[in-house]
Order: structure tokens, then sequence, then C-alpha cells
């Protein structure tokens, strides 16, 4: 009797670790499997615009390069949160040698990626839209392979 209840006893034991370990192991692969690359351009006449993310949960990290043929090209990070399918955050960006900050506004389809543009006012440094109910969904760049 006593070794039955040795044996019931290590058997629960046994069991209590084993779906631990498991959960861990799904957990893993979850948040792995959450871990988004995507990348989008636009490419018009000699112009090019290369966008860049990942996307860790809800948090947003980036490239954003605006290539025109001619002056005035802007290179820099994205840091932001996404909530729903549009991404809210800060370009921190070099264009002409000045260094600047932008609030960017995007918005996530399947195949495309969208930038919201409108008027703009400093706050604290940060250039950021004066009313985003006005501002317009009007730059987009497809989808494409991260290379």
């Amino acid at each position: 009797m006593i070794k039955f209840v040795y044996f019931c006893g290590s058997l629960l034991l046994l069991a209590a670790c084993g779906p631990s370990e498991k959960r861990s192991a799904v957990s893993d692969a979850i948040e792995a499997s959450t871990a988004q690359e995507l990348c989008f351009q636009n490419i018009t006449g000699n112009d090019s615009l290369l966008v860049t993310l990942a996307i860790v949960g809800n948090d947003v990290t980036g490239t954003l390069r605006w290539l025109p043929a001619e002056k005035d090209k802007m290179t820099g990070t994205l840091d932001g949160t996404l909530q729903n399918d549009t991404i809210t955050a800060v370009y921190s960006y070099q264009a002409e040698g000045t260094n600047a900050r932008e609030e960017k506004i995007l918005r996530l389809t399947p195949d495309s990626l969208f930038i919201q543009h409108g008027e703009l006012v400093d706050q604290n440094g940060t250039w950021v839209l004066k009313d985003k109910r006005a501002a317009k969904f009007t730059e987009a760049a497809a989808k494409t392979d991260c290379k």
C-alpha cells in the first residue's frame, strides 16, 4: 500500500511538472510567431520611399527612407506602437544635414502601408499633425519582400 501511495505521488509530481514546461515552450513559440518584419516600397519615377518595420506585440521599430531623385532626402528611424491597424510613431530623421523629429501615423493593410499627411505644428521639438481628423492617408507603399 505504501508503494502504491509513493507511486501515485510520483505520478502527480511528474504530471504537475510536465505541463508547465509545455506551456513555456508554447509561450515561446507564440512570442516568436508574433514578431513580424514587414517591408514596403513606393518607386515613382526616380523617387523612392522605403519602409521597414519590426513589430513585436504592440511595439514597432523600423526605418523610413525618402530618397527623391533630386535633393531633400530624408532617412531615419521609427519608434512607436501598433493599435489595430494603425501605427503611431516618432520618426527621427536627418534631412539636409539637420536632425528632426516628426509624428508619423501609418495604416497597415494586408499588402500596403499608408502614411497620413496634413499640416504640422511644432510641439516640444517634435512636428505633429495639427488636426489628425483632417489629415489624409495619401501616400502609399506596396508590401515587398524584406532583403
